[in-house]
């Protein structure tokens, strides 16, 4: 070891009102504090000098006005200073309480004072009084002066407390208990001069839940409503807006997304609002924002032009994602599928809530990009990429890259049809959700695709029809595809399941979880091939890929009956061919997923409401009668 040492003279000399602030530090870094690095520091000045006097007295007030706390940890609430009369020593029970039960101490005069304007000061003295009248603060720590000082209170709460009682206490309870009840009374001063802002700012909270401004009736009508719970009911004003919020939540208006019924034509347009609406409900699962209500407060809704638009803008947004959530997870059958229990674990362990939470966040993903980058729809059936974490890639055998391994999340990976990936029909959600719990099933498989992407679904089965055994593998030998032939002799069941099944098989390559497989569990072979109803041979994947582009033209218009249900909230009606029609016209020169959602928000159908049936609308006028009530 060794000392070092350093004399530093001012030189007063050349001016006497010098200061020099020398320092001596090991530390290499520039944030590094004195006790890391043992450096030492020191201001050197003339000791006669009056400046240097009026200097440390104007730098001594400066500290005073400083909140007490500990400014040199990024998160000092360990260190926090905790006011009389709780004990302030660190690790006491009674800074401890504080720190669970009370929380808050206002200190900063010196920002209020010194450095906030008038109104943003204003500003944070109404925070505080939200925040110290939101809960039993002022009572918590009167509850807590009563027990520590052994006090017999006029009551439980600091309102009960009167002057003469704090009169009759002693030094220092009485000061505390002073400081306290004067802070009580003047926030609630303070409270009272707001309950009108309050009423305003639940008339706002109303127009968003309600998702259109309120009309001079709806104002009145909560108004007179809030004025009705202070007066006959009298309730207290918190009571009240807490009354008052709960009516506008289970109004109709925030409930349901009512659409005034009409009986005067055979289609209504709707209001622009009522079309913001529909058009965010239908992109993002959720309320307009506030560019939408914007658009529409000012009628550019009711242009088709300007309605598209706000679609285009709505698809790029990030909350398009709940159309690949909402529309095709209820399409495909993966909605919420990381909560999937339909695939026992005994049988296949790696079915954990790790991978369903990946297979379905592929799901998600897959779609969300063909949405957000507006893909062509062929790729629905046909890309030759997917989403995927190592975890996936090593549950489907695909070689993770290097370079993504510091990735978050899923990341697209494409190329992936060599690997047998790409496309809905080889996700693995889609795979599982279409399985028996312990095996394939080639007819659900089958009716899937024939239900879902075809649109051309059999009949039920009979009642009677029977079924076969959960194993996959079973000691009699027999494969699932020699139990189901000999469940097809039934001349009930044949019709279909030459439909079905050759559909079914050409995907059981994929086991239950997804994953590829050459053999079944016992090594058996699996057999691929069949032949339908129409004599179309199908061999393997291939060759229900190439039988479902020749089909293209029926799965598009599926696709857009789907589309078009969901965005109108109903089933297909005769009228809606003729627009059904125009988007399949469309798709021959423009299949990317903008263009067919545009053309359905820019339709008659969405913009306009057809009349109500007289009892329906006497119905929907009824409940908003009642409401009024």
């Amino acid at each position: 070891s060794m000392r070092f040492r350093v004399d530093a003279v001012v030189d007063i000399v050349s001016g006497d009102d010098c200061l020099v602030r020398c320092e001596v530090t090991d530390g290499a870094g520039a944030r590094e504090t004195i006790s890391s690095t043992g450096a030492a520091s020191a201001l050197l000045s003339h000791p006669e000098s009056p400046r240097m006097e009026e200097w440390k007295s104007g730098i001594l007030d400066f500290a005073l006005d400083l909140a007490q706390v500990s400014h040199r940890e990024a998160t000092p609430s360990d260190r926090d200073w905790i006011p009389a009369p709780f004990d302030n020593t660190y690790n006491k029970p009674e800074r401890n309480y504080y720190h669970t039960a009370v929380k808050y101490h206002r200190d900063d005069r010196f920002l209020a004072e010194n450095i906030l304007d008038d109104e943003t000061a204003r500003q944070l003295d109404r925070a505080w009084t939200d925040l110290l009248t939101a809960f039993d603060y002022h009572d918590t720590i009167y509850r807590f002066m009563l027990k520590k000082y052994e006090l017999e209170g006029p009551g439980k709460s600091i309102a009960d407390v009167n002057k003469d009682w704090i009169r009759s206490l002693s030094y220092p309870e009485q000061e505390y208990v002073q400081i306290l009840h004067d802070d009580f009374v003047y926030q609630q001063s303070q409270l009272a001069k707001t309950e009108e802002r309050h009423i305003d700012e639940v008339m706002e909270f109303a127009g968003a839940a309600w998702r259109r401004p309120l009309t001079a009736r709806d104002r009145k009508r909560l108004e007179t409503f809030y004025h009705h719970l202070r007066g006959e009911k009298d309730l207290d004003h918190e009571n009240a807006i807490r009354a008052l919020l709960a009516r506008v939540l289970v109004a109709p208006e925030f409930l349901y997304r009512i659409e005034s019924p009409s009986q005067k034509a055979p289609l209504i347009a709707l209001s622009d609002f009522e079309i913001a609406s529909r058009l965010s409900y239908f992109l993002w699962s959720s309320k307009p924002d506030a560019e939408l209500l914007r658009a529409a407060a000012k009628g550019e809704l009711s242009d088709p032009a300007q309605l598209a638009s706000q679609t285009r803008r709505m698809l790029k947004d990030a909350k398009a994602r709940r159309l690949a959530t909402e529309f095709f997870g209820q399409w495909l059958g993966f909605y919420r599928f990381d909560d999937y229990s339909g695939i026992d674990s005994g049988t296949f362990p790696a079915f954990d809530s790790d991978l369903k939470k990946s297979l379905y966040e592929e799901s998600v993903q897959f779609f969300e990009y063909i949405v957000t980058k507006d893909r062509s729809i062929d790729e629905l059936l046909f890309a030759d990429y997917t989403f995927l974490n190592q975890r996936l890639a090593e549950h489907y055998g695909i070689p993770w890259p290097e370079k993504e391994n510091e990735s978050e999340g899923l990341v697209q990976i494409a190329g992936v049809q060599k690997h047998q990936r790409g496309g809905l029909l080889r996700l693995g959600s889609v795979l599982a959700v279409t399985s028996a719990p312990q095996r394939t099933s080639a007819v659900k498989r089958g009716d899937w695709i024939l239900r879902r992407i075809l649109g051309t679904p059999t009949p039920p089965p009979p009642a009677d029809v029977g079924s076969i055994p959960a194993e996959e593998v079973l000691t009699d030998g027999l494969t699932v595809r020699e139990r189901l032939e000999a469940h097809r002799t039934d001349s009930s069941c044949v019709n279909c399941h030459t439909k079905i099944d050759p559909l079914g098989f050409a995907l059981e390559h994929f086991n239950p979880i997804g994953q590829w497989r050459a053999t079944y569990g016992d090594g058996g072979r699996i057999d691929t091939t069949g032949i339908l109803d129409d004599g179309t041979e199908i061999a393997d994947f291939d060759g229900l890929t190439n039988y479902l582009k020749r089909e293209k033209a029926t799965f598009y218009r599926n696709f857009c009956r789907k589309l078009l249900g969901y965005a109108l909230g109903r089933g297909e009606i005769l009228t809606d061919r003729l627009l059904i029609d125009k988007m399949l016209d469309t798709l021959e020169d423009d299949n990317r997923i903008s263009t067919l959602i545009t053309l359905i928000v820019t339709s008659k159908q969405f913009r306009y409401q057809r009349s109500q049936p007289l009892r329906t609308a006497m119905n929907l006028n009824s409940i908003k009668t009642q409401n009024e009530r």
